[in-house]
């Protein structure tokens, strides 16, 4: 079985395809969205999903959200006692959604497609598929998010030829996708996009709103202050789809507020994170060739485009009322199965074609010399954004002086001229045998696969000596480490699936403590003391009789929270 998986900032899940179909498939709660978050009880088992978001605001240390706006990147996760990367994290979701659909589909996963924003760079796609390896999954292949979406919104299934644009606003990543339909081929014009607005953005946004409202610093918060905050913020983002006005109680460490937001503080609020979408689509618009007038369709993914505010934006950008009948939440997961479909040749696909292109300038480091004189470090593109792949493309170079002793090829991604403006690769080195100038010259052939992958070859063209890389940054994984990441995930202790239920059920009793008012803590305390007490006396009666009545009270609280 092959399965399509949307790895995602917010929530993660699970699709296949089948007999011309895509569905969704639920995970152990029977729920199609798994939220990735992951946290650490005492006893050191971890949970994952919904019982670890839960317990963001009950134990702020121990619990991980947002952690793939890291990958690629050097940030540690730290606990008292164990420490983990964004690559381990997302490897501990991918492992637990893949093991629920194993089991909800009772049969073995073979291959995994996984899908990336298209906005990604080379290192945080390496990352994805680290991630993928120490989970122990073998995948077949990568795909973008809106490409993922135009294949789960059939929009390959066309007698003549559209010009789309995909608009992907999820909760840590915005991508803008133009792409040409014809003949049931997708060509992907041009991406643009931002790794760094999202959902996320919103939240935080919201609550230094409220801060600054109510005379609050939210930097100076402390750490469970700060998620109780950006929770009620969460919870005021997805109101205001259909509220005009707003109030939450809560209780901070040192004050009790009752927070009270309409819609227009709202949208003051949301008007900095709002203003940021319309760069990417100008940018992807213009690498496209593309007036705005000259889109069919604008179709929308992920969970932050249901957001009234941010389809208007959208319908302004672009001029025309976007598509969203099919779930955001769900439409890349379902492209993503479509697409391990298309690479498996699944018969139903056969006639299909599918391009991409590469979001960001590929190039090496050169030297120019200016009339005074003088060299300055210049980059030189060899595979420039937003052209078709797979791409392969060569230059070559030469040494700048005689006698030089060997030839540095240094390989950077980005759009600056200047070269120190853009990311480091990673780098080749030729030694120069004779110190001529013709014996330096140096065939660098740029490699970019269908995955986000970049493969550099390089040749000495007297001596022939052939070196080739894929490019590892200083923040890859060796297979060493991989290997030790496997093992350190694979003896990890996943909290008893069968007790799940009653954890979840504890922490969002916790976390309803710790949101309330002091007046009516005692309450919720003494029920869930009760609803511990009944777990403890061995007696199934005993535990349905205070769980009915705890989930009775939950659900009076959810109506505030």
């Amino acid at each position: 079985m092959i399965i399509g998986i949307d790895l995602g900032t917010t929530n993660s899940l699970v699709a296949i395809y089948n007999d011309g179909l895509t569905e969704i498939v639920p995970n152990r709660f029977d729920e199609n969205l798994t939220p990735s978050v992951i946290s650490i009880l005492k006893d050191d088992d971890i949970v994952v999903g919904k019982t670890a978001r839960e317990r963001l605001i009950v134990a702020p240390k121990d619990t991980f959200e947002a952690f793939k706006r890291n990958m690629g990147t050097k940030k540690i996760y730290d606990t008292n006692k164990v420490t983990f990367t964004p690559t381990e994290l997302s490897a501990i979701i991918l492992k637990t959604i893949t093991e629920d659909a194993r089991k909800k589909l009772n049969t073995e996963i073979d291959k995994v497609v996984i899908s990336v924003p298209a906005y990604f760079t080379d290192t945080q796609r390496k990352a994805t598929l680290e991630a993928a390896q120490i989970a122990g999954l073998d995948t077949l292949g990568i795909v973008n998010e809106p490409t993922a979406a135009a294949l789960a919104y059939h929009l390959h299934e066309t007698d003549r030829e559209r010009i789309i644009a995909i608009v992907d606003l999820g909760g840590g990543t915005f991508d803008v996708s133009i792409l040409d339909i014809y003949d049931s081929v997708i060509e992907v014009k041009a991406v643009a996009g931002d790794n760094y607005l999202g959902g996320e953005d919103f939240d935080y946004a919201i609550a230094e709103f409220i801060c600054e409202k109510y005379g609050l610093k939210f930097d100076s918060l402390d750490l469970k202050d700060k998620n109780k905050l950006k929770y009620i913020a969460e919870q005021l983002k997805i109101g205001f789809g259909t509220l005009e006005k707003q109030s939450f109680d809560v209780q901070l460490t040192n004050i009790a507020l009752t927070i009270e937001m309409n819609i227009q503080e709202f949208e003051e609020a949301c008007l900095p994170i709002i203003a940021r979408l319309k760069q990417p689509v100008k940018r992807a618009l213009v690498d496209a060739e593309i007036d705005p007038m000259d889109i069919e369709e604008v179709v929308l993914v992920g969970g932050s485009t249901k957001m009234p505010i941010v389809k208007h934006q959208i319908a302004r950008l672009f001029g025309r009322v976007p598509l969203s009948y099919l779930n955001p939440d769900e439409v890349v997961a379902k492209g993503a199965a479509v697409y391990a479909a298309l690479r498996e040749k699944n018969i139903k696909l056969t006639d299909m074609v599918m391009t991409d292109v590469c979001p960001y300038t590929l190039g090496t480091e050169t030297m120019i010399k200016t009339s005074d004189g003088e060299y300055h470090k210049r980059l030189d593109p060899i595979i420039e954004r937003n052209m078709t792949v797979p791409i392969s493309r060569s230059h070559q170079y030469v040494a700048i002086e005689e006698e030089q002793k060997e030839l540095r090829i240094k390989i950077y991604q980005g759009e600056d001229p200047i070269v120190e403006e853009n990311v480091f690769l990673g780098e080749i080195v030729h030694e120069i045998r004779s110190g001529s100038l013709i014996d330096s010259m140096t065939s660098v052939r740029f490699t970019y696969d269908r995955n986000g992958i970049l493969e550099v070859i390089t040749q000495n063209l007297r001596n022939k000596e052939e070196k080739r890389e894929i490019m590892l940054n200083n923040n890859s994984l060796s297979k060493e480490d991989i290997a030790k990441c496997l093992t350190k995930i694979e003896d990890l202790k996943i909290h008893p699936y069968e007790n799940e239920e009653n954890l979840y059920i504890i922490s969002k009793t916790e976390k309803i403590y710790d949101l309330v008012k002091e007046d009516e803590k005692e309450k919720v305390y003494d029920m869930l003391m009760l609803f511990r007490e009944a777990l403890l006396s061995d007696s199934l009666f005993n535990v349905n009789k205070a769980k009915e009545k705890l989930l009775k009270m939950l659900e009076e609280y959810e109506e505030r929270f």
